[in-house]
């Protein structure tokens, strides 16, 4: 496979161009479109360097929990849309398209246990009523396995220099409140992040292939002379996993 990448176009319209009121498909996609740049932005910032400090430590535990909630919600929507449209293509140009979409639900699907398990313990943010599997309330759980942890606040000034990150940056430890062995609990937030990772870059990829589309269909996306942009989109996809996966995994 060659390297070249197909370059990206501009398109400019009006709003209810991109997305028509009467078509029942914009507000879906609309919906997905909006995901798809929030999940695209927080991937890029899961990365931490080895001397990272407190505050890149506690960026990559919110961006974690941020991105738990957003690829569940597209994978809600996806279970919900995409279904039919990837069963039964309405035209050739979607059925080229179809495999691509089927393919990234699947991926999706295929990590979404461990997303839930985030989502539902740090999503919405540590609910002190949650209960954990064991029947025993959550916080009280996790502070008890992890009475060791330690960390620094600071208090007292602005709302600009208080800062409790020092504490809150362990919050990953809620999704598996009834783990007390540090050492899995590390082993098991590298196995959530390779999911999340995996999880991100389908929905990036099947959403834009979505939206291209779309706007196919609606004629404002004209990609080549032969308007077989679902070649185009599967070469993208092969090569932006190998940027993103270099060991070749």
């Amino acid at each position: 496979m060659s390297n070249v990448i197909h370059e990206t176009e501009d398109i400019t319209a009006k709003f209810s161009e991109f997305f028509p009121p009467g078509d029942p498909d914009s507000t879906w996609l609309f919906r997905l479109m909006i995901i798809r740049d929030d999940v695209h932005y927080a991937r890029s910032k899961l990365r931490l360097k080895e001397d990272a400090g407190t505050d890149k430590v506690w960026e990559l535990t919110y961006f974690l929990r941020m991105l738990s909630v957003s690829l569940m919600e597209a994978n809600s929507i996806f279970a919900y849309k995409l279904g039919k449209f990837a069963k039964r293509p309405p035209d050739a140009v979607a059925k080229k398209v179809a495999p691509l979409l089927r393919a990234g639900v699947a991926k999706l699907k295929a990590v979404s246990e461990p997303l839930k398990t985030l989502r539902d313990a740090l999503g919405g943010h540590v609910r002190p009523q949650a209960v954990g599997k064991a029947g025993v309330e959550v916080v009280s759980q996790v502070i008890a396995n992890h009475h060791a942890l330690s960390g620094m606040v600071r208090i007292g000034g602005l709302p600009e220099g208080v800062s409790y990150r020092g504490l809150t940056l362990n919050s990953i430890v809620f999704a598996w409140p009834e783990e007390d062995d540090g050492d899995k609990v590390i082993a098991k937030q590298e196995e959530l992040q390779k999911a999340v990772l995996e999880g991100a870059e389908a929905v990036v990829l099947t959403i834009d292939g979505l939206l291209g589309y779309f706007w196919f269909k609606l004629g404002l996306y004209k990609p080549g002379p032969d308007m077989d942009f679902a070649v185009r989109d599967l070469h993208n996809q092969e090569l932006y996993h190998r940027v993103q996966h270099p060991g070749g995994k």
